[in-house]
């Protein structure tokens, strides 16, 4: 599940780096830009049009899932029995399918990029 938490801060930063003209996240400019919350990247994507409502609603249903599994108490909890916490399923359901939800953004934002590019021609 970390991995796929990892997964999801790099997509994000991805299409962050992609709105603002930039090739990829190594770019020097990405700094401010991967500096910003975590939340505030996601609401900027929204604002832009790049993720929807819904997409939204997804990442942050697996970002609330992630946390009360590895955030407790104000401490991070790496020892984890999933099968006694009974979240191991609604986990899996959650990251499966906020990966399928960026991967579509970044598939959206790669074709608004050949369109525009196309029409520069």
């Amino acid at each position: 599940m970390l991995f796929a938490w990892s997964e999801v801060e790099q997509s994000v930063d991805l299409l962050v780096a992609w709105d603002f003209g930039l090739k990829n996240v190594f770019d020097e400019r990405t700094e401010v830009l991967s500096n910003l919350p975590f939340w505030r990247k996601i609401s900027l994507l929204q604002k832009r049009g790049i993720l929807r409502k819904r997409d939204l609603t997804e990442i942050q249903t697996f970002q609330k899932t992630r946390n009360s599994i590895f955030h407790r108490g104000g401490r991070v909890v790496l020892e984890l029995d999933l099968e006694k916490d009974n979240k191991r399923e609604k986990m899996m359901t959650n990251a499966i399918a906020t990966m399928q939800v960026l991967y579509a953004a970044e598939l959206r934002c790669l074709r608004a990029k050949r369109k525009l590019h196309a029409k520069t021609k």
